[in-house]
């Protein structure tokens, strides 16, 4: 599924730029989470958001970030 996300970007790069903004349910998809959760990260301010002229959505490299945060070593 990530890997559609993914693919789905670059097809709409723009000018060689791909794009930093993703809907809330491609965010879902991007980290692996319901649309429920991301929607509750909203809500509890634990991800950031960017709201104009057009629906919420969220910076990739905010979902990176939230990513790096919530690592755990593994187990060996």
């Amino acid at each position: 599924m990530a890997e559609r996300v993914l693919d789905g970007l670059s097809h709409s790069a723009h000018k060689g730029h791909e794009a930093r903004l993703l809907s809330v349910e491609r965010a879902a998809t991007y980290i692996g989470r319901t649309l429920a959760a991301i929607q509750q990260m909203i809500a509890s301010g634990k991800l950031p958001t960017v709201r104009s002229d057009r629906p919420v959505m969220i910076g990739i490299i905010d979902l990176d970030k939230w990513i790096e945060r919530h690592k755990e070593p593994g187990l060996q």
